[in-house]
């Protein structure tokens, strides 16, 4: 007689674990100030979903802690998945940037642990996919930027809850060579009558009217363009006719700068090269110049090497100009 033997299978997920140390400090973001951030350092590598931090290392700044930290920074670290658990370390984490990580796709699911997210940085990685209600357990995301990232398919209705909510646009970058998908999809002859345009490196504002005709829009352009010619004829006209001639002599200043050359982290460049003006000055008139620019630089680099001029605190009314004069390079201006 034969017995059957039942065997039992029980399936037990694997987890992994990762431990990072950060260097913790302030720096600049577009869309909350000065904002405490986490830099990881060591090398760590996320190659499996649902991959959990456990631990977070390293010496804050005085009276700060972990609480205080808004943005996780990740640079040239292999993260084929969203990390999990980072808000146990982090409550407050408003910013996550996940930089050149090979990262391979993105869920729901992987937002839905960070309800105060205001902005998403994935530049240079491995995305295909933007999935219907990517973000809808964020309903404060201000800011989602996909630069460098092999996208086919982008879901219509993904920024659809942003429209009626924000009181401010919604700013979604991209760059991408071709679009394609299937229905369920955004493709290229769609993207022409909705929202995107599917252009390389192009700049999106998402504003609360969703309903954009572009033929409407370019008509209109063209319209504005005869009215203007109509109005360079009339005043041509007038000139013949008055026979007087008025020379506008625009006043101009002159501004002396005193820089302090470092590099900085720009979350559309990389690591910078930028001129810190440390010298109290003021401009209060139209078509200022800078005239010169006095500061050591660092060894081997000198002025063709800045892109970004940065000043804080000084009473700027208007534009400066001339600085391309000094700064031929340059590539981001913050005031």
């Amino acid at each position: 007689m034969k017995f059957l033997k039942f065997v039992s299978i029980i399936f037990i997920p694997l987890t992994f674990a990762i431990n990072l140390d950060c260097i913790f400090d302030y720096q600049r973001s577009d869309f909350l100030g000065e904002i405490y951030f986490c830099n990881v350092t060591n090398n760590f590598t996320i190659t499996a979903p649902e991959t959990f931090i456990t631990s977070v290392n390293g010496t804050h700044l005085p009276t700060l802690d972990n609480s205080y930290v808004q943005e996780f920074y990740s640079k040239n670290h292999i993260v084929n998945f969203m990390p999990y658990g980072l808000t146990k370390f982090f409550p407050n984490l408003a910013e996550i940037s996940i930089l050149n990580a090979e990262m391979k796709e993105i869920h729901q699911k992987d937002f839905q642990q960070y309800p105060n997210l205001v902005g998403f940085n994935l530049t240079n990685n491995n995305i295909t996919r933007i999935e219907k209600d990517l973000f809808k357990f964020n309903p404060d995301m201000s800011f989602f930027a996909i630069w460098h990232n092999p996208i086919k398919e982008i879901h219509p209705k993904v920024f659809d809850q942003f429209y009626d909510v924000f009181d401010r646009p919604f700013w979604f970058e991209i760059n991408y060579d071709n679009c394609t998908g299937d229905d369920k999809y955004i493709h290229e002859s769609e993207i022409q009558k909705n929202i995107l345009k599917c252009k390389p490196q192009h700049y999106f504002e998402l504003s609360d009217d969703k309903k954009i005709d572009l033929e409407e829009i370019d008509e209109n352009i063209e319209k504005y363009k005869k009215k203007i010619n109509k109005i360079n004829l009339d005043i041509a006209e007038l000139k013949n006719e008055i026979f007087v001639l008025v020379i506008f002599i625009p006043l101009t200043f002159a501004i002396n700068l005193d820089c302090i050359f470092d590099y900085q982290r720009s979350d559309f460049l990389g690591e910078i090269y930028f001129c810190n003006v440390t010298n109290n000055f003021t401009i209060t008139a139209p078509e200022t110049f800078i005239t010169s620019v006095n500061g050591t630089h660092l060894p081997t680099l000198d002025n063709s090497y800045v892109q970004e001029f940065y000043s804080k605190n000084h009473i700027v009314n208007f534009m400066p100009y001339g600085l391309t004069k000094f700064f031929p390079n340059l590539a981001e201006i913050s005031f």
